[in-house]
């Protein structure tokens, strides 16, 4: 694959299971246990299929991409579609973070990751996103993938990885994941996309949005930051005079988002959701949540000055 287009996806094997005879032990283990129960998946079925097929490190390396181009926000390969299932393979290098996002008309699905990632899972409400949990997902751990998913996986720490995704649909009508949303806190709003769910994408790669989305204080400060880092990674690259001068008015704009004092009135509307009117938690459950998203959030707009 060339790294540095767009989403481009590479194609591995012949979309039959008796031709996978070349592919990894533990990729063919995986193919022929979802082919035998090809009507009856779910992601619990799926999860479990991924821990039983044993896929190893070594089974995914032919398709590791950590050379991927920096507009990317991480490697992407097409290693076996199925039909009604695909497996790929997903580079992580220092920083790389893929942005919020579903996983569109996909219906079930099992992540496998090879190296310490962290992963986050969102709720929305009423039109506004709330980071559920933010934890480690490391060597070895599967997750199951559901329809409703909305999510985000990334390396924040020293070393590359890769992760193995298998995503499928009951009534496959089209490409699995095609019309997956990404939460785009910049621009409020949902765009939508059949390709890799990167920061920035470029037109092309968008194909519909959906206006009013919006964030509790820490997730937009976080998803500010990781976009404004992914931006000043990739900006060195552009050879457009044009688009660099696009890219950085809105990293100065992220900034200014980032660190304006403007920010102080939704993270107080947020605290003031949690509390009295003494100032005293209503509940220690969700404030504690809550207290460690910002913290999170704070760390990584330092990291960012750092960068």
């Amino acid at each position: 694959m060339n790294t540095m287009e767009m989403g481009t996806m590479e194609m591995s094997t012949m979309e039959n299971p008796e031709t996978i005879s070349h592919l990894p032990q533990g990729i063919q283990r995986l193919v022929r246990l979802v082919e035998s129960q090809r009507t009856d998946v779910t992601p619990e079925r799926a999860k479990d299929f991924v821990l039983e097929a044993n896929v190893q490190t070594e089974d995914v390396m032919p398709w590791a991409d950590f050379g991927h181009s920096p507009r990317d926000s991480y490697g992407r390969k097409m290693v076996y579609d199925g039909g009604f299932f695909e497996i790929m393979v997903m580079s992580w290098v220092p920083g790389d973070f893929s942005s919020i996002h579903d996983h569109g008309t996909t219906q079930w699905g099992a992540v496998k990751s090879f190296g310490h990632a962290e992963h986050a899972v969102f709720t929305m409400q009423d039109h506004v996103l709330t980071t559920k949990v933010r934890n480690a997902f490391t060597d070895g751990t599967v997750n199951a993938v559901t329809h409703d998913l909305i999510h985000q996986m990334g390396n924040a720490g020293q070393t590359p990885f890769c992760s193995l995704h298998m995503y499928g649909s009951y009534d496959h009508n089209g490409e699995i994941t095609g019309d997956a949303r990404i939460f785009d806190l910049y621009e409020d709003k949902i765009q939508f996309t059949s390709g890799g769910v990167f920061f920035c994408l470029p037109e092309s790669d968008i194909t519909g949005r959906e206006v009013g989305v919006d964030a509790d204080y820490p997730t937009c400060q976080r998803h500010h930051a990781e976009m404004l880092k992914r931006i000043h990674t990739f900006l060195p690259h552009l050879a457009d005079e044009q688009e660099r001068q696009s890219f950085t008015t809105r990293a100065d704009d992220l900034c200014t988002r980032l660190f304006s004092t403007e920010e102080r009135e939704q993270f107080l509307c947020d605290i003031a959701a949690l509390t009295d009117d003494d100032g005293h938690v209503r509940a220690e459950k969700q404030w504690n949540a809550f207290w460690n998203k910002v913290c999170v959030a704070a760390e990584q707009k330092a990291s960012y000055q750092l960068h």
